[in-house]
């Protein structure tokens, strides 16, 4: 078995390369062959922190993630742990990260609406800890109209994809428009034959 340092080494390298080729299957296999149970709360909390100063992509793929890997290999108990160990971890993230409280109400937040984390996770931590601002803004973000759709894109308008694949997409749908135009044109002028 792996020690608990050692593990999240391993969990890093493998976000690493999740961030890269966004294989989130390939980080459910990692963790389950580990076979670390004690230490998966750590994944979310070193999920989230890592991705708090990268780009909004690979905070969109973290989210992704926390919901691929719940409920199989991580439990309610392992997401919640791993959110409460963030949470407590927050004074040191806010140094070098000031936005950190922010971005970790958002990801509270988007935890509820994809259901890796019960909306009691919430309430609980709130009565435990009141005054909580990044519970006050997960909170916040949830009681506002159509809350579900805005969390949905609360890192921003895109999906998660590669830039490369989103060009070639256009591409083909650029290729599809002007064949449908050709296609048009020549309909038209056999009319005009007529």
């Amino acid at each position: 078995m792996l020690t608990l340092p050692e593990f999240k080494i391993r969990v890093a390298d493998a976000l690493r390369e999740y961030w890269d080729a966004a294989d989130a299957d390939e980080v459910v296999r990692g963790v389950e062959e580990m076979r670390c149970r004690a230490f998966h709360p750590e994944v979310v909390k070193r999920a989230i922190s890592l991705s708090l100063d990268k780009g909004p992509r690979e905070r969109e793929l973290t989210s992704r993630l926390l919901t691929c890997l719940h409920p199989t290999p991580l439990a309610d108990e392992d997401m919640e742990q791993g959110f409460t160990l963030l949470l407590d971890s927050l004074e040191d993230l806010v140094i070098d990260i000031p936005d950190a409280k922010t971005m970790i109400g958002s990801y509270l937040a988007r935890a509820v609406v994809d259901e890796v984390l019960p909306p009691a996770f919430l309430s609980n931590r709130n009565n435990s800890n009141p005054g909580d601002e990044v519970v006050e803004k997960a909170v916040g973000l949830l009681s506002r109209e159509h809350c579900n759709a805005r969390m949905e894109h609360v890192w921003g308008p895109g999906d998660g994809r590669p830039v490369a694949e989103l060009k070639e997409v256009m591409d083909q749908l650029l290729e599809v428009s002007q064949n449908s135009l050709i296609i048009g044109l020549t309909v038209h002028m056999l009319f005009e034959l007529k």
